[in-house]
């Protein structure tokens, strides 16, 4: 085979009933380990055999190429085995090995399937999920629920992945045991629940890919299907951007178009990408808007790309968001400084006067706002009917102070004034 074995050593694994490519390749790890134990320990009653540590990796290397070229349903014949391919299968047995060790738990397992749960949503964590477990033959458990049964000739693939989900072949002992796996899960799922009816046939067998066809015929059959049109038609019809509101932005907005658009094309209906923008133009009904509508119209680039029109609408809208918060905030920060020059020392909490009197401490009037304070002080200020007083010591003041005084607004304020004014006189 070309990987450092030695022609005694190759007679001894055929010896051992490794007749063929399929016979290694139906070996665990395990059992190619105590294979080469033994031919190392024992040779008819000799020494054993030396096998090099490399060519033990290689021999690991190509059971793993030919189980994988099994798995995938291509050709692992024998006269494809040299050293470059040993050494590329061991590292990818390698990498693949550390990967299955790594936290299995950052996919979060989908909700139960309820009678108010969206069958799309449901699905696609259902698809992401099993993306996410890794079953026998190291393959992805999503290959159990893809679209079609027979592989697509000819694709070409940028990861192992997603070589394996389309690839991997549904029948032999591993797909039993990832099917059954699958069917385990879609159980617990929908248990109890609407979507249990569809797949309750397939329990005994635990056909997991007979359950999740059962769901696809119903949830996406022809009835189910118009329904779901309509319901996207619906959703593009109802969706109004007024402007930012608590919950729902712009991109909240794109989403709604963004996701039926995809349902649609998904559904075999896709929309014309010039019908795609007027439409999304018709529920953007925010005035702000009005000269970015319009440039979106005048404009052939937009009109004929939906996405582009996407990218242009809210980076406008950013900057009117930007702009505006900044008008706000220099307003804000004017009309604080105007108030504050216009307060003085008398403007206090809760409409209360500051110092009043020419040569000493005036009392603390009480009144509901600054303004009405401010309005009273002038017209005090403007009144020539006010009875005219000396200035009192800071003795005589507290004196006055002591006395009950009545809150009362215009002639009877000054009434009471002129008296408390007239007895102090007389206390001097």
């Amino acid at each position: 085979m070309r990987i450092g074995l030695s022609n005694i050593a190759a007679a001894e694994m055929t010896d051992n009933g490794i007749t063929n490519m399929n016979r290694l390749r139906a070996l665990t790890e395990d059992a190619l380990d105590r294979l080469i134990k033994q031919m190392t320990r024992d040779n008819n009653g000799g020494a054993g055999l030396v096998i090099p540590f490399t060519s033990q990796q290689y021999l690991h290397a190509v059971r793993f190429w030919a189980n994988r070229m099994y798995i995938l349903g291509t050709s692992y014949d024998a006269a494809l085995i040299n050293e470059a391919l040993a050494e590329t299968w061991n590292e990818q047995r390698k990498a693949e090995k550390e990967a299955a060790e790594a936290p299995d738990d950052l996919v979060k397992k989908p909700e139960t399937f309820k009678k108010d749960t969206k069958w799309r949503p449901w699905k696609e964590s259902v698809i992401t999920y099993l993306n996410s477990k890794v079953g026998q033959a190291s393959i992805p458990l999503s290959y159990i629920v893809r679209e079609f049964d027979v592989p697509i000739p000819g694709l070409l693939y940028s990861t192992v992945h997603e070589q394996l989900v389309d690839m991997a072949i549904h029948t032999g002992p591993e797909y039993n045991t990832n099917n059954g796996i699958v069917y385990d899960l879609l159980q617990s799922l929908t248990l109890n629940g609407p979507a249990w009816s569809w797949i309750s046939s397939h329990q005994r067998s635990r056909n997991g890919r007979g359950a999740w066809k059962a769901l696809i015929e119903y949830y996406e059959g022809d009835a189910m299907q118009v329904r779901t049109k309509q319901q996207c038609y619906d959703s593009i019809a109802k969706a109004n951007y007024q402007g930012p509101r608590r919950g729902f932005d712009f991109s909240s907005y794109v989403a709604i178009h963004q996701q039926a658009h995809q349902d649609l094309s998904r559904l075999g209906e896709p929309i014309p990408e010039n019908k795609k923008v007027r439409d999304f133009l018709h529920g953007i009904t925010d005035t702000q808007c009005s000269n970015i509508k319009l440039n979106v119209l005048s404009n052939p680039t937009f009109m004929n790309s939906f996405s582009s029109t996407i990218n242009y609408i809210a980076s406008a809208i950013d900057m009117i968001g930007k702009n505006s918060s900044t008008t706000t905030r220099q307003i804000s920060e004017t009309t604080t400084s105007s108030n504050s020059n216009r307060q003085g020392r008398g403007g206090g909490r809760g409409g209360r006067g500051g110092r009043g009197g020419r040569n000493g401490r005036g009392g603390r009037g009480r009144g509901r706002n600054n303004q009405n304070q401010t309005a009273q002080s002038t017209a005090n200020f403007n009144n020539d009917n006010r009875p005219i007083t000396r200035g009192y010591s800071r003795e005589e003041w507290q004196n006055c102070h002591r006395s009950k005084r009545i809150a009362s607004t215009g002639p009877e304020r000054d009434k009471k004034l002129q008296e408390q004014s007239h007895r102090c006189s007389e206390m001097s």
